[in-house]
């Protein structure tokens, strides 16, 4: 998977307040897209890693999606500060997709947990 921002269609992304998204590769297996928005509360990375959900030491949620989804900590990623919510989806070729949200007001870091998850059910449903 090549570019994570298509696995976010536009038209979601706009309604959740972001009108940019912008993607980024770190190397062969890892790439991540910033969204960006004036609107938008929260701000958000969706990366793609060559990482299981184990090996990022989720805790299994259950979110309503297909795949296994786990709440990992939210570590330092390039343009999202440590905290917020963090939600991944395990893909059955031992990578995975990573939905990590913060808020733009100073709110708690859960305060993020529900637009992450919304995120993470919209690319769910497009993942084989």
């Amino acid at each position: 998977m090549s570019d994570p921002c298509a696995l976010l269609p536009k038209s979601d992304a706009a309604t959740l307040g972001w009108d940019s998204l912008e993607p980024h590769k770190v190397d062969s297996k890892t790439s991540f897209c910033l969204l960006h928005g004036t609107n938008a509360d929260i701000a958000m990375l969706i990366g793609v890693l060559p990482k299981t959900i184990s090996s990022m030491g989720g805790t299994s949620v259950d979110i309503g999606t297909k795949h296994k989804a786990a709440k990992v900590a939210a570590k330092s990623q390039p343009g999202i500060p440590a905290g917020g919510c963090a939600v991944a989806l395990e893909l059955p070729d031992q990578t995975s997709v990573l939905a990590v949200g913060t808020s733009r007001s100073g709110k708690p870091d859960d305060t993020a947990c529900p637009t992450v998850n919304q995120v993470i059910k919209v690319i769910d449903a497009k993942l084989p």
